[in-house]
């Protein structure tokens, strides 16, 4: 199945490319993208710059897809960002939600192509809605098959650690 995908950015960006973003995102390094354009081009702007909402076409086919808005919680998820995330969890009770949530709620992420899911962002209560597919990250197997469609669409990741959790990544090398 053939999915209209968008990435929100400051630039054009003709083919994704794995290994660059920051590592700290929600899923590690990765290349973010959702199925809502006007969330990609919400990405894609800052404070003292126009952005554009990059389109591509991706063949899901044959793909191991990770959807956490349909079998887990958002417990899941947020196993996930505490696995990528910088977090102060210097109390014993931040430590001991952290250390419940690794042992009750750890998915194996890091072997899915595309993760679906929760995307936050630099606040602790702000996050864009399971009911819009999206984030989409294309992870470590075969590299997903990339293509842009016709036409312009102006507007306007995954490092392992010892334990945890998803939330968006990117495309593999290839």
């Amino acid at each position: 199945m053939e999915k209209i995908i968008y990435h929100g950015s400051d630039h054009i960006i003709e083919k994704p490319k794995y290994g660059y973003g920051k590592p700290y995102n929600d899923y590690g390094i990765g290349f973010y993208c959702t199925e809502n354009p006007n969330m990609a081009k919400e990405w894609g702007v800052g404070i003292d710059h126009n952005g554009y909402s990059n389109q591509y076409k991706i063949e899901c086919e044959g793909l191991s897809v990770l959807n956490l808005n349909k079998d887990y919680t958002m417990l899941h998820w947020l196993t996930i960002l505490l696995e990528n995330r910088e977090f102060d969890v210097s109390t014993p009770l931040a430590a001991e939600a952290k250390e419940y949530l690794i042992q009750n709620c750890h998915l194996d992420y890091l072997s899915y192509d595309i993760i679906i899911g929760y995307r936050a962002d630099n606040s602790y209560f702000s996050f864009a809605p399971a009911g819009c597919p999206c984030c989409w990250a294309a992870g470590s197997s075969p590299a997903p098959r990339w293509s842009p469609p016709p036409g312009p669409a102006p507007c306007g990741g995954g490092r392992r650690s010892r334990a945890c959790c998803p939330a968006g990544r990117a495309a593999p090398p290839g």
